[in-house]
């Protein structure tokens, strides 16, 4: 584990959609987490170049252009230390174990509860 605290831990959201992001970045940015926004995979690409590094990526499946899967399969290859939670508002055990096969750290579909994104980025976290 890289912190003792998640306060000041870092979460990359990454999804098309302008409301999911900000609903994530308000929900995670009250709890005391750093985030960064991104709507799709190239920015998503730029801010893990960028850095520093978060410790969780939250990533959309669905999304124009490169999708999701194939975006964490280059972040597993890139950027390892990076806990992956895939959510998809159009999923199902397939995709789930696709997405599990490919080293995300756990699938949820959308919508997401508050709670249980707060639980899963803490469970994520801390597991780096």
């Amino acid at each position: 584990m890289r912190h003792a605290s998640l306060t000041g831990m870092r979460v990359l959201i990454v999804d098309d959609e302008k409301d999911i992001r900000e609903t994530l970045d308000m929900v995670l940015s009250y709890q005391g987490y750093y985030t960064t926004l991104a709507a799709g995979a190239s920015e998503a690409i730029a801010a893990l170049e960028a850095g520093p590094l978060p410790e969780v990526c939250i990533l959309d499946v669905k999304m124009p252009g490169r999708d999701g899967l194939d975006l964490l399969a280059e972040i597993r290859d890139r950027w390892p230390p990076v806990a992956v939670v895939m959510v998809s508002g159009h999923g199902d055990a397939q995709m789930g174990f696709e997405a599990a096969r490919r080293g995300a750290y756990e699938f949820i579909e959308k919508p997401i509860g508050e709670e249980r994104v707060l639980l899963t980025v803490r469970n994520a976290a801390l597991r780096v």
